[in-house]
């Protein structure tokens, strides 16, 4: 059973962390897929018994990164399964996660509200050394094979592809958490809202659950 090897391994790592606890910092990712959408509060249970920070996000079918358009039809969540998250992201475990509040109101909007700053302050890099704006988009900037990263990201096509950055057909079902994480410190008044909002006693779990503090450099 492949849980039970995964399962072995965390506990493993648990026990590593607690005489490394002030840099040793464990999570889950799991995504939201037709077959396990059901087991969604399991999923939020085992990694709040063991004190794991998670990010559990909805497929998004996609060639680059994922390469996963031949199960499309498996894949793709159903209308009753976007219910059942909708309700899952209201949990209180989600209040405080700028991500989720993000995510949720989308959902409930049908338009995607948050900032995206693919190619300005993160892109993707593929096996084959092309570089794309981020892990779903497929306009391929560059390739470091032939140039450097310097070279490319200051090139006229990286000029003119993020003119349309947010407006690809594709960036209207995407749901990547690290389009939300990287766009929280360029949400201005968004973003200090939530934090705002959330109290000074959350702002500790807000900045450093999801790694905000690289970006913050603190």
């Amino acid at each position: 059973n492949a849980f039970l090897w995964v399962n072995r391994t965390i506990e493993a790592l648990q026990e590593q962390r607690k005489t490394h606890a002030d840099y040793f910092f464990m999570g889950i990712k799991a995504t939201i897929i037709h077959d396990n959408v059901n087991e969604l509060g399991n999923m939020l249970d085992y990694a709040n018994k063991r004190n794991m920070f998670f990010i559990i996000s909805s497929v998004i079918i996609a060639q680059k990164r994922f390469r996963n358009i031949r199960w499309k039809d498996r894949l793709m969540l159903k209308e009753e399964d976007m219910e059942v998250i909708r309700k899952f992201y209201q949990n209180k475990a989600m209040e405080f996660d700028f991500y989720y509040r993000k995510i949720f109101d989308s959902m409930v909007s049908g338009e995607k509200k948050w900032i995206c700053t693919a190619l300005y302050n993160y892109l993707f890099i593929d096996y084959d050394r092309k570089v794309y704006p981020c892990p779903i988009q497929d306009d391929c900037v560059g390739d470091l094979t032939n140039n450097s990263i310097s070279e490319i990201l200051n090139s006229q096509k990286a000029a003119e592809i993020r003119k349309k950055v947010g407006n690809y057909p594709i960036c209207r079902q995407c749901t990547e958490p690290g389009t939300v994480r990287y766009s929280q410190i360029l949400e201005g008044e968004g973003f200090l809202d939530f934090i705002r909002t959330s109290g000074p006693e959350n702002l500790q779990e807000t900045v450093f659950n999801k790694g905000l503090h690289k970006l913050l450099l603190i």
